[in-house]
């Protein structure tokens, strides 16, 4: 019996080889129709016999092209029309409120390097796009002049191993990149990049490779061969013979396999294991631009490899950290963004801004949330010409037009001042929202969860509504509001934004909260020629509150304990000290220091002022400081349970959010939360986005989304116009 139906896909299914894959279906199941685009997705017509429509509708389901995000099929069923072929209608736009929904780049397809490699396919070392001629061509320069040779990859690899270093063009941006075993080599590329100690990426050509210095498990392996190709954090071996300059000071190494047909050109049986680091210099955008490659670094390198298509979109390479209960981002970018977050209910157009630090952007409407990639921190010009450049490029490609904006509350971010600018531009209602309730949001909307929830941000800085610096709190909340009922002891930053760099300043804050003038007395306790320097400085500033705002921030709490240990005085970039400090833990340490757990003004307080004194026992005692390190990551999960607990019994909320850049700490993360889940707690976990600043702009245009509803903002604010 002949049937027609009409299947409406709803998700990214337009420029991701849909039309040739449903001509090969129809075929093999001898079917006619059409099939065309629509700015809601794609629309197919079928007719045929229907134990052969069946058979199609099954394999478009469970096996559609990869890069292909189907959310929603719809089916209508229709009269039989007799069609004799099947063909291509010409796009519809008949829907009154387009949502075009674009695939994120992603690594050449399996099936492709495998024919490349096969010197038995007819395809084994063709050009990776059709042919010589109307292919990418690649080209190497030395300075501005191009070097005429017949395979310009082939005598980039011999220059990388003679210990030379290139640019090298990719998909998303430039690449710094030369031989990690030549030490050399790897000191000229961050004096180049003006980048000290920040760990710097590599690239291998295959999980054998990596293996030669990393510990790779069945599910980091999983991720590395993934059609994303990220860059993911790999504990390193005691054997690892890269050079110690590539991460200093870091028990992990960040690996990622090639993605492009350059990539497996450059590294294919070449042994190499290769830095390649964003070509910018430290604190400035991804360079996408030819142009602008040459003149930065024409005459900083030793050559240049440029193929000769433009790149579109700036987009760093996506970052993942495999921990004990899962995969958590550390940067989402190439690959993944911007890949939709399914939503679970319909909101505003609203496009939210995020904060000043790992920023991104987000577009949300309907059931659909967009996250921009990673657009970095907004601290010069450059980077904040890109930011606004990457918002202008998504609302093209998303057919997208704001009903609403949304903010950081902080006034003097970059970002709040140009959601300013847009909203009285475009007379658009403008939502600012706080910081860390904006966290907690987003790992919600991220499970779906509507019902209140108990929210952990912990992280270093978020403006708060008390004028403090907030950054360790417990919060209720819902998509609609938030009350903060708990919170780390307020202690002074003197120095403000200083102590960020230089965490002595912090360590010396919590002890002189203990000890006061005594303080000096302590023997060993600064070892910095500068600290001690400045000791009665800070001493005044704190005493007169000069410049040394109140904080309530868990990362400066790590920052403190880091200095305080001897581990780092002076950072070279943010998290340094934490990431050293969670390097020493070891698992077989169990205990926990004290701390006290108190009432002020209606809010809870954790107090870990004991601690200190603790640790400064431990350090008299020389008790290892894998010890001290351990006990301290365990202090702080045993805080986050007690006072979870004590939440619990007064609102009686079961679930649990865990946010903010402290929970990119894995030791950290796992003990809160088997700790929590043992007292029957529901905990939620960033899966989608990262802990850190970059999921803030979710958590905003949610929250901003529940505001204009609840309280009828954007109805009044239209009347208005």
């Amino acid at each position: 019996m002949k049937i027609r139906k009409k299947i409406i896909l709803y998700g990214i299914a337009q420029g991701v080889d849909f039309h040739p894959f449903i001509h090969r279906l129809v075929k093999k199941y001898d079917l006619y129709g059409c099939i065309c685009n629509s700015n809601q997705g794609v629309e197919i017509e079928v007719e045929g016999e229907e134990s052969g429509y069946q058979k199609f509708l099954a394999e478009l389901k469970n096996h559609p092209p990869t890069p292909a995000f189907i959310n929603q099929i719809k089916i209508e069923n229709l009269p039989v029309v007799w069609y004799s072929k099947f063909y291509i209608k010409e796009s519809n736009s008949k829907y009154k409120h387009p949502m075009i929904l674009m695939p994120p780049d992603i690594s050449s397809c399996e099936d492709c390097v495998q024919e490349y490699r096969d010197i038995k396919n007819r395809h084994y070392h063709v050009q990776p796009d059709t042919c010589p001629v109307c292919g990418p061509q690649a080209a190497l320069y030395v300075g501005n002049e191009q070097i005429n040779i017949p395979d310009p990859i082939r005598e980039a690899k011999m220059r990388l191993r003679k210990g030379e270093i290139g640019v090298i063009k990719g998909l998303g941006g430039f690449h710094l990149a030369c031989d990690a075993q030549n030490e050399r080599a790897v000191s000229k590329i961050r004096e180049i990049k003006k980048r000290d100690q920040k760990p710097l990426a590599l690239m291998a050509e295959s999980i054998s490779h990596i293996k030669n210095f990393c510990f790779v498990s069945k599910i980091a392996q999983q991720y590395l061969e993934s059609r994303e190709k990220p860059i993911l954090l790999l504990k390193k071996k005691k054997t690892c013979l890269l050079s110690p300059n590539v991460a200093p000071g870091n028990a992990y190494l960040g690996f990622m396999l090639p993605y492009t047909p350059l990539h497996y050109f450059l590294l294919q049986k070449s042994n190499l294991v290769l830095i390649m680091t964003s070509a910018n210099y430290s604190e400035e955008p991804i360079i996408i631009e030819d142009e602008k490659v040459f003149r930065e670094f024409a005459d900083k390198v030793d050559f240049l490899l440029i193929h000769d298509r433009e790149i579109y979109n700036r987009c760093d390479d996506s970052v993942l950290k495999i921990t004990p209960l899962q995969p958590i981002f550390i940067r989402r970018s190439r690959g993944y963004a911007p890949y939709p977050i399914m939503l679970a209910q319909k909101t505003k157009s609203v496009l939210a801004l995020g904060a000043e630090e790992k920023n991104t952007v987000c577009f949300v409407r309907d059931n659909y949330a967009f996250p921009s990639q990673h657009l970095g921190d907004l601290k010069n010009k450059e980077s904040f010409t890109a930011y606004q450049e990457s918002i202008k490029h998504l609302s093209r490609v998303l057919k997208f037009e704001p009903e609403v904006i949304a903010c950081d509350s902080h006034p003097d971010y970059l970002s709040t001042r140009y959601a300013e600018q847009l909203a009285e531009k475009y007379r658009l209602p403008l939502i600012k929202v706080q910081h860390h309730f904006a966290h907690i949001a987003s790992c919600l909307a991220e499970h779906r969860i509507s019902e209140q929830t108990i929210g952990i941000a912990f992280d270093g800085t978020g403006y708060g509504p008390d004028g403090a610096i907030w950054g360790g709190e417990f919060l209720i909340v819902s998509t609609e509001d938030y009350q903060r009922v708990g919170h780390l002891k307020y202690i002074a930053m003197p120095g403000g934004e200083q102590v960020i760099h230089e965490p002595w300043r912090m360590a010396f804050s919590y002890l002189y909260s203990i000890y006061g003038p005594e303080l000096t007395a302590i023997p060993g306790l600064f070892r910095n020629k500068k600290s001690v320097k400045n000791l009665p400085l800070l001493k005044q500033m704190i005493d007169r509150g000069i410049n040394s705002p109140m904080t309530s921030s868990c990362g400066r709490l790590f920052d403190a304990v880091a200095s305080l240990i001897g581990l780092r005085d002076e950072v070279d970039f943010e998290g340094q000290a934490a990431i050293e400090l969670e390097s020493l833990c070891r698992e077989s340490y169990k205990e926990n220091y004290h701390y006290l757990i108190e009432k002020e003004d209606n809010n809870w307080v954790v107090n870990s002022l004991e601690m200190f004194q603790q640790i400064i026992t431990d350090l008299e005692r020389n008790v290892p400081l894998s010890q001290i390190a351990s006990q301290f990551h365990n202090t702080v999960a045993d805080f986050i349970l007690s006072l979870c607990v004590r939440i619990r019994q007064d609102y009686n909320i079961n679930y649990v959010a865990l946010s903010g850049g402290v929970f990119q700490n894995s030791f950290l993360l796992e003990r809160a939360f088997k700790k929590l889940k043992k007292e029957h707690f529901k905990v939620l976990v960033h899966k989608a986005l990262p802990p850190n600043d970059a999921c803030i702009s979710l958590g905003q245009s949610l929250i901003a989304d529940a505001q204009i509803k609840r309280e009828g903002i954007l109805s009044s604010f239209n009347e208005c116009k």
